[in-house]
C-alpha cells in the first residue's frame, strides 16, 4: 500500500506513507527514504514485547542502565563507567559476586575478611616479637647482674 505522491511500496506487505516514502522490505512501514527521513510523532508509550517505543521510554531506560564515559572526541569509552552521573555524587552496587580473578572487583565480605586476616598476621607477629624481647631483656637484666657483681671483685693490679 503506497499512501502520497510518489511513494512506493515495492516488497510484499510493506506499507509506504507519505510523499516519496519508499518501503522496499517485507512487512515495514516506511515513512519516508533513506534521502527524506520523518520523524513519527504522539506515540504512545509501547507495552507489549513487539509495540514500538518513544523517545521519554528510551531516555528513562537508559537513565537506570549502564552509561559508558565518552572519550574527547565524543566516542564511546567502553574500558570506563562512571556511575552516580559523575557529578561527585556516589552509587551503591549491591549482590556482587565475589572476585576470582585478578582484574575481578571484590566485595565487600572478601575486603573485610582480608582486612582480619592481615590485623591477624600483624597480632601474631606483635606476640612473638614482644616475647622475643622479653626474653632478651631477661638475658640483658642477668648480664647487667653480672656486670655489677664483677665490680665488687678485687681486682688484681700490675
Amino acid at each position: 500500500v503506497a499512501i502520497g505522491s510518489g511513494s512506493i511500496a515495492a516488497a510484499d506487505n510493506s506499507v509506504a506513507l507519505g510523499t516519496g516514502s519508499v518501503a522496499e522490505e517485507e512487512n515495514t512501514i516506511s515513512v519516508g527514504s533513506s534521502t527524506n527521513q520523518r520523524r513519527i510523532t504522539n506515540v504512545a508509550a509501547g507495552v507489549n514485547a513487539t509495540d514500538a517505543v518513544n523517545v521519554s521510554q528510551l531516555k528513562s531506560s537508559e537513565a537506570g542502565g549502564v552509561r559508558y564515559d565518552t572519550k574527547a572526541d565524543g566516542s564511546i569509552d567502553y574500558s570506563n563507567i562512571t556511575l552516580g552521573g559523575g557529578n561527585g555524587s556516589t552509587t551503591r552496587i549491591s549482590n556482587v559476586s565475589a572476585g576470582v580473578n585478578n582484574n575481578d572487583a571484590v566485595n565487600y565480605a572478601q575486603l573485610k575478611q582480608s582486612v582480619q586476616e592481615t590485623k591477624q598476621y600483624t597480632d601474631q607477629r606483635m606476640v612473638e616479637m614482644d616475647n622475643k624481647l622479653s626474653k632478651t631483656e631477661s638475658k640483658l637484666s642477668g648480664g647487667i647482674a653480672s656486670a655489677m657483681a664483677m665490680t665488687g671483685l678485687p681486682q688484681a693490679y700490675t
